[in-house]
């Protein structure tokens, strides 16, 4: 990050948690943007929705009034339904297959520019955790989702057709 003017730059970053891995990001984000601008960019935190709902941060992100916004792309899936494929269950098998994933350079880059052409841009994509499905019978395949009635069902998603 480079920053070419002298004067103070204020960046507000926003997320819908609190105490979690997103936070520490966030809090990290913020320290390094200051430290690497030898202190001209104010970054300040607002965990806990303060700043709104998840769709009003992501339309102050589009419109300027916020700096970054920190969070899982399939919440932005108002904006590009392409934002929830990363969240299909039985994506990945293990948290370092997830890591591999979200590291790939093709896939980086897909995720980080699709939101480029209605005022997002991404900068960064990690993993926080697996999903997980409870259910009285095994589901051990993919194919075991067909025909089951859940509460947040795969067959819903567009990720899933």
């Amino acid at each position: 990050m480079r920053v070419p003017t002298t004067r103070l730059s204020w960046m507000k970053i926003t997320l819908a948690t609190l105490g979690d891995a997103l936070n520490q990001y966030a809090t990290n984000y913020a320290a390094r943007s200051r430290k690497i601008s030898n202190g001209r960019i104010k970054a300040e935190v607002y965990p806990a929705s303060q700043l709104g709902s998840i769709q009003r941060q992501a339309e102050g992100v589009q419109f300027g009034a916020i700096q970054c916004q920190i969070v899982a792309p399939e919440f932005l899936v108002g904006i590009d339904e392409r934002f929830e494929v990363l969240a299909a269950s039985g994506l990945v098998k293990s948290m370092a297959e997830g890591q591999r994933l979200a590291a790939d350079p093709a896939v980086r880059n897909l995720m980080l520019g699709l939101g480029a052409d209605k005022g997002l841009h991404g900068a960064g994509l990690f993993l926080v955790t697996l999903s997980s499905v409870i259910a009285k019978t095994p589901l051990r395949h993919l194919t075991n989702f067909q025909d089951r009635r859940f509460a947040f069902s795969p067959r819903n998603s567009k990720a899933w057709r």
